[in-house]
């Protein structure tokens, strides 16, 4: 099961949102606000991040969640379609448009689960069987 984030200001977005990931068998944790976002602690395998939240960017949410490590991954469900606003979001991240539909929405988010989950898995055992390579820290000790 992944921990998912979902910043959503639309009460009804947000429910929708929660209810067919859920379904799927995600944890899902929402909050409504860019303030509400920020404040956030913990740690979530993936955020759902509408751009528009009313106070605040999500774009801009989304660089810091990603910087404090709280998110490890971001994926923009919104409405917005403005090739400036679209650049800005993909370049931390997949966008898929509101209007695509929640179908959509969930292979996106199964696709980025399985790509964390993945690359997880190959570190661990690469670990356990030792095949880790040094970080340049490392190689000059």
């Amino acid at each position: 099961m992944s921990r998912l984030l979902h910043v959503e200001n639309d009460p009804l977005v947000a429910r929708a949102v929660k209810r067919l990931l859920t379904s799927r068998g995600h944890e899902v944790h929402t909050v409504y606000s860019f303030e509400e976002g920020s404040q956030l602690e913990g740690s979530f395998d993936l955020a759902i991040m509408d751009i528009d939240l009313g106070d605040g960017d999500g774009v801009e949410l989304s660089k810091a969640l990603l910087s404090r490590q709280t998110v490890r991954q971001v994926l923009f469900f919104t409405a917005r379609t403005d090739a400036d606003t679209v650049s800005r979001a993909s370049l931390l991240g997949s966008v898929v448009g509101k209007t695509a539909g929640g179908e959509h929405l969930v292979n996106a988010v199964e696709t980025h689960v399985s790509e964390s989950t993945s690359t997880s898995l190959t570190r661990s055992l690469a670990h356990e069987d030792g095949d880790v390579s040094e970080s340049p820290e490392t190689r000059s000790a």
